[in-house]
């Protein structure tokens, strides 16, 4: 929540200043004030407009503070200059150019400071509070917040000590003490209510997330539609998609997925209104999560390629500016050295001039003189100087560079730490030890993500327990474990089969389909399965496989259990594939083991060969009668013994069980 309390910050200070509200007949008449004004006054009425426009029509509004900011440069107007300053700060924060928005912020504060202006300099620190927040800088934050006050305290100004204490209690709520910002937000609620200013936006979202964070949704929503509503009355576009935002996050945190959904699509187009790519970033990463949650696993892939999209272009837009501001500062510098240049000309010329006629021919000798060892010594400096600038302006173009790959770099890690999230959210459902006592799970991905996954299910008497390995790993890999892991729940605990080779049958047809919708090539994407299920009450074990055995040990013998040489989505041999299921008796102290092939395929040891099986079946039966805690812990050393400073070359998976003693 911690995204949308801050912009939601932002809000508030910008309402605050915004000042009286103006109607279409106010509009109409100082756009018509505005044609026939000049100087100062123009300045005032463009910086006037900027306020007006700024929710609705940013564009137009950016558009009035860039022309107010040359006039009054143009004309000496120093205040005028500042308050378009601030302007223009503002305009960058909203569509998420915070680089751009603190130089604006910074700039204004010195103006204002030279002149005095107390009241604008809390103006500019409060929004330079609002920037650093943004960018995560809660203690440079609070100190911008806690100048602001003490202007704003200073002034006695009623109306701006009430956002500046929420601003406050939105720093302290960032740093996580929320003590300290409920007591900010509740005083600025108390000093709102007795000053019969109404409670604002800023408020009443802050009160929701404290509600929020103490996990008390339904509460925190009331908050959030009455900000809602607020916004509405106001015609705050940004406010709006950021209110939106929160009820649908908070809809999501309740398990009202659905409605979630149409509030996160509302925030989505209100943020594309406004071209607010931050906020358009958060709300695809919000529908990944609740699509996910509805286990529409094809809608939350593209609603997070999306929030990857709009990350992205936050990262084009900031490239593009560092490399716009490098041209602009070399065509300057140019400029520069050609007025130079210039001036020395004319007052050569006004030298001769005023010398006399005496010595005319005397000094355009020297000159002569002096001018070709001047074009000798210039044309050298000005060789140098352009080898000089091209080395540094390949040097600032590598730097760039840099710049965007470990951006892009980072982006992409966010990416597969976010797919890394949702893989760990299955494997927590399908915790195994909360089932079966007597267990391991031994799961070692290669990558951040894995291909491998296990899962488990339970119908009365009977459990399912199968371990996965899908094609490839990685990304690629783990999204298959998605699909895997969602298609296994809706054929067992949605179409209620138990039987292992029906289960295998009807997932073989429905990886095919799937991916087949897609667009997909099904001999590219599929997966290898051990299935077995554990029938306690008639005291057998099921099991069918895809190309992955079942091992078990009884009375110091290791046995096994093939299954199929298919796999599942194999599309060679759709046509007569079929899978078999074995039923084995089971007795006091057998234990069972599936895995995928990582671990036997790993390379390593003194000649930097496989592992292989039939070193992994010794090596099971040599470590069978341990308990499973220890027969984990001796597969970690084991692997890691065998593999040294070798690179692991594939995601490992190997589940144990135990059937208790009489």
């Amino acid at each position: 929540m911690l995204r949308l309390l801050f912009t939601s910050t932002l809000i508030a200070t910008c309402l605050w200043l915004a000042g009286t509200a103006y109607s279409q007949t106010d509009v109409d008449s100082l756009s018509l004030e505005l044609e026939s004004s000049e100087g100062a006054d123009r300045v005032a009425l463009l910086n006037q407009l900027f306020k007006i426009y700024r929710n609705h029509e940013p564009v137009q509004a950016a558009e009035y503070a860039r022309e107010a900011l040359e006039l009054a440069r143009g004309i000496g107007d120093r205040a005028g200059e500042g308050q378009a300053l601030n302007n223009l700060g503002t305009y960058y924060k909203n569509t998420g150019d915070l680089d751009q928005a603190l130089e604006n912020y910074i700039a204004s504060v010195n103006l204002q400071q030279d002149l005095g202006d107390k009241k604008r300099i809390a103006f500019s620190l409060s929004n330079i509070g609002i920037v650093y927040t943004m960018q995560q800088h809660p203690l440079k934050a609070r100190r911008s917040f806690e100048q602001a006050l003490g202007y704003f305290e200073e002034l006695g100004e009623l109306r701006y000590i009430i956002p500046a204490l929420n601003n406050l209690g939105s720093v302290h709520y960032e740093m996580k003490d929320y003590s300290r910002a409920l007591e900010y937000y509740q005083k600025a609620d108390s000093l709102s209510r007795e000053s019969g200013q109404g409670v604002d936006f800023d408020n009443l979202t802050n009160l929701g997330n404290i509600y929020q964070q103490q996990g008390n949704f339904e509460e925190a929503l009331s908050y959030y539609f009455r900000a809602l509503n607020y916004e509405r009355k106001i015609l705050n576009v940004y406010g709006i998609a950021r209110a939106l935002h929160n009820i649908g996050n908070t809809c999501k945190e309740l398990g009202d997925y659905k409605q979630a959904l149409v509030y996160l699509n509302q925030a989505a187009d209100r943020a594309r209104d406004v071209q607010d790519m931050q906020l358009l970033a958060s709300v695809y990463e919000s529908l990944a999560d609740t699509h996910f949650a509805l286990n529409d696993l094809i809608q939350a892939y593209g609603a997070m390629r999306m929030h990857v999209t709009y990350k992205d272009s936050l990262l084009n837009q900031e490239t593009n500016q560092k490399l716009a501001e490098l041209e602009t500062r070399y065509e300057l510098e140019k400029k520069e050295r050609e007025i130079a240049l210039l001036r020395t000309e004319d007052e050569n010329k006004s030298l001769q001039i005023r010398n006399g006629q005496i010595r005319l021919y005397a000094i355009l000798f020297t000159l002569v003189s002096v001018l070709a060892l001047a074009i000798l010594i210039y044309s050298r400096y000005r060789q140098s100087q352009k080898t000089k600038m091209l080395l540094e302006k390949q040097n600032r173009d590598i730097e760039v560079a840099k710049e965007i790959i470990e951006e892009k770099n980072r982006d992409i890690t966010d990416s597969i730490q976010y797919a890394r999230t949702v893989q760990e959210a299955i494997i927590r459902r399908n915790d195994l030890s909360r089932h079966i006592k007597d267990s391991f799970v031994f799961y070692k991905p290669k990558d951040i993500v894995s291909g491998d996954f296990y899962w488990y299910s339970k119908n009365g008497t009977r459990e399912l327990i199968a371990a996965v390995d899908c094609t490839g790993h990685g990304v690629a890999g783990a999204f298959m474990t998605i699909i895997g892991n969602s298609l296994l729940n809706q054929i067992v605990n949605g179409q209620h089969i138990y039987e292992p080779a029906e289960i295998l049958q009807m997932l073989d047809w429905r990886v095919r389909d799937t991916l087949k919708h897609h667009e997909m090539q099904s001999t590219a994407h599929g997966m290898d399965i051990a299935l077995c299920q554990i029938d306690w009450e008639n005291k057998v074990i099921r099991y069918a496989g895809a190309k992955r055995p079942l091992y078990y040990v009884r009375n110091g013998e290791l046995h096994e259990l093939k299954g199929s040489k298919y796999a599942i989505s194999d599309a060679l041999a759709e046509h007569s594939k079929h899978f078999e299921e074995e039923t084995i008796p089971f007795e006091p102290g057998d234990t069972f083991y599936l895995c995928s092939d990582g671990y036997a395929d790993q390379f390593g040891g003194p000649k930097g060969k496989k592992y292989m099986v039939g070193r992994f079946k010794k090596f099971l039966l040599q470590h069978h009668q341990n308990n499973m805690e220890v027969q984990s812990e001796k597969l970690h050393m084991e692997i890691g013994q065998w593999m040294m400073d070798t690179e692991q070359t594939d995601d490992m998976l190997v589940i144990g069980f135990r059937i208790p003693g009489q």
